[in-house]
């Protein structure tokens, strides 16, 4: 079956994502419709985006990731919603199994990515497999919206498994990881105000144990020098985020009004 037949939309958010987006973009053709909100982008993304006649681009402000799939899956041609970030190239063998196969309104697909570093496919760190679900009828299921780890949620479905990749580059250089660490950092803190302690003790605690779980349960050290930056960039995020969370949680009680 020809993809431009299948009953499948994809949608896609973007800021900033010149670099990519046209190798993100060009096998995507394959399909009727992309769907793309563009959230203040001050770079060429805008044009790469219009070059492409399949792509209906709008912009808006950013809310949460979650709230803005979901406005895009709504407005979508079809039920059917494959949502992928503009760093992620979706392979010759995704392509070809969604050509080849029915979809079931009863489950939610999730495929393997094949995540790069410096050019390079990382197998360690927890980065190989590293499945997600991305493919999903917007009648049964849909996207929550916190700040941070937004998922697809549904009740009462399977979740199928597909071989087919997505090949992902979010990290081109060091300078990416200590960008994303900051914004990553900063989300957290904010979704988990009041909800979770924190303190020096636990970021310290879960910055080791992060570096521990990447480099030598997930066998990062197996990825050599690569291996040991993406752990130490994995355990400086677990570690920063705790720091926040503990200003956060100080700032909100000082600022709580007094009992009278």
């Amino acid at each position: 079956m020809a993809l431009q037949a299948l009953p499948i939309s994809v949608v896609m958010l973007t800021c900033n994502s010149s670099r990519r987006l046209a190798q993100v973009l060009e096998p995507l053709q394959a399909f009727s419709e992309v769907r793309i909100c563009d959230t203040g982008s001050t770079d060429a993304t805008v044009e790469i985006a219009r070059s492409f006649p399949n792509v209906v681009l709008e912009a808006r402000p950013f809310a949460t990731f979650g709230a803005l799939r979901n406005g895009l899956a709504a407005q979508a041609r079809h039920d059917w919603i494959l949502a992928l970030d503009s760093d992620e190239v979706a392979s010759p063998q995704l392509l070809e199994q969604l050509g080849s196969m029915q979809l079931s309104q009863d489950c939610l697909y999730s495929f393997p990515f094949r995540n790069y570093f410096q050019g390079r496919w990382i197998r360690g760190c927890g980065w190989w497999p590293d499945r997600h679900i991305r493919l999903y009828d917007r009648t049964r299921a849909r996207f929550s919206e916190q700040l941070v780890h937004e998922r697809i949620v549904g009740e009462g479905l399977s979740t199928v498994e597909l071989s087919g990749p997505i090949d992902h580059y979010s990290y081109e250089s060091v300078g990416d990881f200590i960008a994303k660490m900051g914004r990553y950092s900063d989300l957290f803190a904010r979704q988990y105000c009041g909800q979770r302690q924190a303190s020096l003790a636990t970021a310290i605690g879960h910055g080791l144990y992060a570096f521990v779980r990447s480099y030598l349960l997930r066998r990062g050290f197996r990825d050599g020098s690569a291996g040991f930056l993406i752990s130490s960039y994995q355990a400086q995020t677990a570690f920063y985020k705790y720091l926040k969370l503990r200003e956060y949680n100080h700032a909100a009680r000082t600022t709580l009004p007094s009992a009278h």
